[in-house]
């Protein structure tokens, strides 16, 4: 016949079979490693520093695609739509363009630029 354990013995049962600490695991993360080599402090300061440069980088690049008669000929970065529009034209009489989203930084409009092979 089984043995029912009480209802203390169960909960500590329970507990310790929650509660098992982590094993390590051999490696360290790159965040682990930053920390042991420049402590909380300077972690801190340069997660802030580059947070800083990320919000604090102008959105001023707009990404387009140029349309001739239903067809899409162009595609880029502009900081200056209707002049590029213009130089357009000028190949491509009678295209319009179209922004594409909202407007990015630089660096996020070349990778965008790169990605789609324009």
């Amino acid at each position: 016949m089984p043995i029912i354990p009480s209802v203390s013995q169960s909960k500590e049962l329970y507990l310790q079979q929650a509660f098992i600490s982590p094993q390590p695991i051999g490696s360290m993360t790159i965040a682990d490693a930053l920390l042991a080599a420049v402590g909380v402090g300077v972690a801190i300061f340069l997660a802030a520093e580059g947070l800083r440069a990320i919000v604090s980088e102008p959105r001023d690049t707009y990404r387009y695609i140029y349309v001739h008669k239903g067809r899409r000929q162009h595609g880029g970065i502009t900081n200056d739509l209707d002049r590029r529009e213009q130089e357009h034209r000028a190949r491509w009489r009678g295209g319009t363009i179209h922004q594409v989203g909202r407007r990015v930084t630089r660096r996020s409009a070349l990778a965008w630029e790169r990605k789609h092979g324009f």
